[in-house]
């Protein structure tokens, strides 16, 4: 049997997240369940796999106007603790990146 680190199970995500379309779209769906559901780490993770994957630190830099060592800190699994305006910030960005729009339909979020 193969034991995979964690470091290798980020490295596999990232690397399908840069391939495929739909892997990138589910990285923010999970962190926005994540979120909604209460799992600000798990929200993180998801989030740093896509920025890694895709618009980079300097491209999320440029697309929220915050830094990229403070965004890397906001992203950082235990460490980090982004305010709500900057987590939103963040979410902005990646929407718009990804083209996934999410609206609230009853009690549940739900990409559009």
């Amino acid at each position: 049997m193969t034991h995979m680190s964690v470091n290798d199970v980020d490295g596999a995500i990232q690397r399908e997240a840069a391939r495929d379309p739909l892997c990138r779209r589910a990285l923010l769906v999970d962190a926005m369940l994540a979120l909604t559901n209460g799992d600000v780490e798990g929200a993180k993770a998801a989030l740093k796999s896509y920025v890694t994957a895709t618009i980079g630190w300097s491209g999320l830099e440029k697309a929220t106007g915050i830094h990229r060592k403070s965004l890397m800190r906001m992203l950082a699994p235990g460490r980090g603790n982004p305010m709500l305006q900057n987590f939103a910030s963040i979410l902005l960005a990646l929407e718009i990146h990804t083209g996934v729009r999410f609206k609230r339909s009853g009690r549940r979020l739900r990409p559009s």
